[in-house]
């Protein structure tokens, strides 16, 4: 929530009290604040410039100016009571806050790569100096060793240059400055990452009696962020930040019944839910086929985009995103009834908590493939690296890549509930001396898939699929799929007996000396899939 939103903040650490778990250090906890019979207001603007900041080296070094530079974060609180004249008097009753936080913010992000020169388009890598190149199609062995002969003056022939690496290292920019200046890297992007938000949060108060109050509150921050573009003019842009973006909304519902001044019941409800999208908007939608992939090919892909070509070393770019299109949504519902109860020097808590988690995700990810070129193609020795021999781009031009994949994953749709309960007994034995007593128990389901698309172990008795393929030999052990034969739909099995004692105490022995100590056990949560 915005700051001027926030009433109080707790942060308690070594907490022993049951009713906290699921955790593994402190706990925070945010207040937030209520409307008064006084209207009040805030108005806020936090403000910085590029022009309060100097240039740095690299863009000195290139003459190129300082880069665009701004942000804004501003916003507004207002409360107080509702009240409409002759229809609603909500003057110590009904009381309401608002509040907005925007942000705009530009934020440099300098993008220096190497990139082909346009000789080296055409296969001609001269300009390596000491380096060569040696042609794959003549390894050979001579005596213990193995070896390749140089491509003459470092230069590949046209016709051994690969139709799709032809096509695709067209969508390179071109250099704009010289290598001299790192040794490397003979191109720069001067240009600011782009990110905004605008935040609201709502929450009304209603005494309906002495004895009963209700609450409710609405809030949401939708994230837009747009980075790391390298060059940004065709579909072969690398970013997978174009645009990043992550919403979060959030309700919650709190009900408080003073059943007796010495007992009082609690009741909170919620639903908070974050959606996430990353991707690449340059590269979606990109036929593959345009690059001369083949059609038989092309046609098993999950999606359409610009595939990625990872070039490594040399800080040569690469080309293509890893994903175009990423998308998840995640929600938690929850329910918590709670009772508070004080006899003498006794205060006991006691009360539950039940959640529902939901996880659905889209992710095609590197759904035209994910191809990495290195030196070991034009390396002189196959087998061995040196400095002085192999380029990753001229890997590229020949088509030789390293090492490859296609993803093709499914679209999971994860769900699982989670229980606890919880006694406390906060005991105060004598005015020096306090006891903290408490027990809490956690159930957390093993996570299902809506299509049991899950693996939940290993089959080790069965008959090996490739048993009869094999003479000899008694092969056993598979694959075991949640939901399939009789097998359980969870990801794992049930863990039904996760107790956690707490015990806390506080003594005075002397004045202005207090003596604290404590035992708590705890269970963290867990989100493991099959």
């Amino acid at each position: 929530p915005a700051l001027n939103a926030i009433e109080e903040v707790s942060v308690q650490t070594n907490s022993y009290d049951s009713q906290y778990g699921r955790f593994g250090g402190g706990v925070t906890s945010v207040t937030l604040k209520t409307g008064t019979n006084q209207l009040h207001g805030q108005l806020f603007e936090f403000f910085k410039n590029d022009n309060l900041a100097s240039n740095g080296y690299s863009r000195n070094a290139a003459g190129l100016r300082r880069p665009e530079y701004k942000n804004n974060t501003f916003g507004f609180t207002v409360d107080g009571p509702i009240f409409i004249p002759k229809v609603l008097d909500g003057r110590n009753k009904m009381f309401f806050m608002i509040a907005f936080e925007g942000l705009r913010e530009r934020n440099p992000q300098d993008q220096i790569w190497n990139v082909p020169t346009a000789a080296e388009r055409r296969g001609d890598f001269s300009s390596l100096g000491n380096v060569a190149l040696f042609d794959p199609l003549t390894t050979r062995q001579e005596g213990n060793a193995i070896v390749r002969s140089p491509f003459p003056g470092n230069q590949i022939p046209g016709s051994r240059i690969n139709p799709v690496a032809a096509r695709a290292i067209g969508f390179y920019p071109e250099p704009n400055r010289g290598r001299e200046l790192d040794g490397v890297s003979n191109y720069i992007r001067v240009a600011s990452s782009r990110n905004f938000y605008d935040q609201w949060l709502g929450k009304l108060d209603w005494n309906l009696t002495s004895r009963h109050r209700v609450s409710g509150r609405y809030g949401q921050t939708p994230w837009f962020n747009f980075a790391r573009v390298q060059w940004g003019t065709n579909a072969a842009e690398p970013s997978g930040e174009y645009p990043s973006t992550r919403i979060s909304r959030n309700w919650g519902y709190d009900w408080t019944w003073t059943v007796s001044p010495s007992m009082v019941f609690n009741l909170r409800t919620g639903l908070a839910r974050y959606e996430g999208f990353s991707g690449n908007e340059f590269g979606r939608g990109f036929d593959p086929r345009q690059l001369g992939f083949p059609d038989r090919l092309v046609s098993q892909f999950v999606g359409l985009q610009f595939p990625r070509f990872n070039v490594v070393g040399n800080n040569y770019s690469p080309l293509g995103a890893t994903q175009t299109s990423g998308y998840e949504t995640q929600d938690t519902y929850s329910l918590q009834p709670n009772m508070q109860i004080v006899r003498g020097r006794q205060n006991w808590k006691f009360g539950a908590e039940i959640r529902r988690y939901n996880d659905n995700r889209i992710r095609p990810a590197s759904a035209a493939g994910n191809y990495t070129f290195n030196r070991n193609w034009t390396q002189r020795d196959p087998l061995r690296a040196d400095a002085l021999s192999g380029d990753s781009m001229a890997t590229f031009l020949l088509g030789l890549p390293t090492s490859g994949f296609v993803d093709r994953n499914m679209d999971p749709a994860y769900r699982n509930n989670y229980w606890s309960f919880f006694f406390q007994d906060d005991w105060k034995i004598t005015r020096k001396l306090t006891l903290n007593l408490g027990m809490r128990w956690d159930y957390e389901a093993p996570i299902t898939e809506r299509f049991n698309r899950q693996i939940r172990g290993f089959a080790f008795n069965e008959t090996s699929p490739l048993q009869s393929q094999v003479q000899g030999l008694n092969l056993r052990g598979g694959l075991l799929f949640a939901g399939d034969s009789g097998a359980a739909r969870q990801a794992f099995n049930r863990d039904r007996n996760n107790f956690q004692p707490r015990i806390g105490v506080a003594w005075q022995p002397i004045e202005n000396w207090v003596i604290r100590g404590g035992y708590g056990l705890y269970y963290l949560g867990q989100n493991a899939a099959g």
